[in-house]
């Protein structure tokens, strides 16, 4: 059993190797090959929505994900959820994702796993236990990209201005090279009709050229709406 074991191992390593050089037509060879009492293993399940993807046979691979989360039991392992978790969410398929990632992520300690599952919140519309992982984390290891960044955006997005400021403003503190939050903030203080320090941050804008044109056009905007329009004329031009 031990050796059938190490052989498929093999194989599916092989199979990644294939899809790493692109060379689909040998990967799916190699996926015909096993036999039939196999096919329904997690492991191969994975391999096979894998080489789907990657030839752009997208709603082939998912209807083989969904699959795969119907052969899920009690004694299910950590490296098959894990694998079949990434899958799903490589396949966009976030809902599912966070619902695998969930039963083998510790929320509290900042690993890729934990940003897999938050963002598979996120992108599923589980805003309330993204922003829960983005609190745990917050609490435990201060501010800390990207949860602080997201848990700002959500926030945001919400309505909740006042805590969204308070986020953006400790993370401005942290990483105060990122020229997104900044405006972010911005924005926040603008609607909380904080205007003086809208205008603190008119006063010494970041350099135009670092802003994105969506970005650019936003600040516009907001200098016309501070009746800045020489400001507003030049950064204009600039973007």
């Amino acid at each position: 059993e031990e050796k059938k074991s190490i052989k498929s191992d093999e194989k599916r390593l092989l199979i990644d190797l294939y899809c790493e050089r692109e060379d689909f037509e040998k990967a799916e060879q190699l996926l015909n090959s096993i036999p039939e009492n196999v096919k329904d293993n997690i492991l191969w399940l994975i391999s096979s929505s894998k080489v789907k993807r990657l030839k752009g046979e997208i709603e082939k691979g998912k209807e083989i994900l969904i699959y795969a989360l119907g052969q899920i039991t009690e004694n299910t392992s950590y490296g098959e959820l894990f694998l079949l978790g990434t899958e799903m969410y490589e396949m966009k398929r976030y809902k599912e994702a966070a619902s695998v990632l969930e039963r083998i992520t510790q929320k509290d300690i900042n690993t890729r796993l934990t940003r897999d599952l938050l963002f598979s919140f996120y992108y599923s519309g589980d805003y309330k236990s993204a922003i829960n992982i983005c609190r745990t984390i917050r609490g435990k290891y201060g501010i800390l990209s990207p949860y602080a960044k997201l848990e700002g955006s959500i926030r945001e997005y919400i309505g909740n201005f006042d805590e969204a400021s308070r986020i953006y403003s400790d993370y401005g503190i942290k990483y105060p090279d990122d020229l997104e939050v900044k405006f972010r903030l911005m924005k926040m203080y603008f609607i909380l009709k904080q205007y003086d320090k809208v205008d603190e941050f008119l006063d010494s804008p970041p350099d135009f050229e670092k802003l994105s044109i969506d970005f650019g056009i936003e600040l516009v905007l907001l200098m016309k709406e501070r009746n800045r329009f020489v400001n507003a004329i030049d950064l204009m031009y600039e973007l």
